[in-house]
């Protein structure tokens, strides 16, 4: 998903309703953290394009990857687990970048999940709306959905997500179960 993120993010910055160089997290003012937060304040410098090419502060090598992290991420906000994107960017708030936006590469989910809200406070539609109707249908496919995190809202046909990074017996990503 994440080259189908980058072509809507690139059609919003062609079509003049996105700025490349603008700041994503000031985009996103809805979820500005909580009083009682206070995050990196290099977050508030990360721009689209540092997103887009994986250089926005976060190494998942060397910290953690929140993706993959949903239980954590909702505990620690006080939100209902599996965390949506929007809890595990207010998670994220409450964790250090890992060097200054814009310094080196680094692969990160994250970055793309940031980048799927811009697409969503842009241009008002949910990433999926957005997604199928101005990058997918104009090229005639119509038979992709997002993924879901719960093995019982599962679509049709769609996998079964499991952490394999341990020893077995794997357990699901979101829900823990074997």
């Amino acid at each position: 998903s994440k080259s189908i993120t980058a072509v809507a993010i690139l059609k919003l910055a062609e079509e003049g309703r996105l700025d490349l160089s603008a700041e994503a997290f000031l985009i996103l003012d809805r979820l500005k953290p909580k009083n009682d937060v206070h995050p990196d304040p290099r977050i508030w410098n990360v721009t689209i394009r540092q997103l887009l090419q994986h250089s926005g502060g976060w190494d998942r090598n060397r910290s953690l990857d929140p993706m993959f992290m949903p239980r954590e991420a909702a505990d620690a906000v006080g939100a209902p687990a599996p965390a949506s994107c929007e809890t595990i960017i207010r998670y994220m708030f409450m964790q250090r970048l890992g060097f200054d936006p814009g310094t080196r590469y680094a692969y990160s989910n994250f970055g793309y999940c940031v980048l799927g809200r811009v697409i969503e406070e842009v241009t008002g539609r949910s990433y999926e709306e957005y997604v199928k109707t101005q990058v997918l249908a104009p090229i005639g496919v119509t038979g992709m959905r997002i993924g879901r995190s719960l093995l019982e809202d599962r679509g049709e046909n769609e996998v079964r997500y499991y952490d394999f990074s341990g020893t077995p017996p794997f357990r699901s990503v979101f829900t823990g179960e074997i």
